[in-house]
């Protein structure tokens, strides 16, 4: 989603794994998140699936594919240099 369709907040610059993790500031480890999703997701790198219970590793948008879950349509991953893919 391009920042003009969030007019209320600012994206923040996401560590994809967090410093206390062991990852740096170098862009392959840096992504542009929405205030609401990194605020959410904090320095995690796991959560728990609502509908199973089990830990599940976050989605990592340098490894992961993006879902084909219409939910999804209007996300696209925003690169540290402002380019979308």
């Amino acid at each position: 989603m391009p920042q003009e369709a969030e007019p209320f907040f600012t994206y923040h610059v996401e560590h994809i794994i967090a410093r206390r993790h062991g990852g740096g500031d170098n862009s392959e480890n840096l992504a542009f998140a929405c205030y609401h999703c990194n605020l959410h997701k904090g320095p995690n790198l796991s959560g728990i699936d609502q509908e199973s219970g089990a830990l599940v590793r976050l989605f990592n948008p340098r490894e992961d594919t993006m879902p084909s879950d219409p939910r999804f349509r209007s996300v696209r991953r925003l690169d540290y240099d402002g380019e979308g893919t």
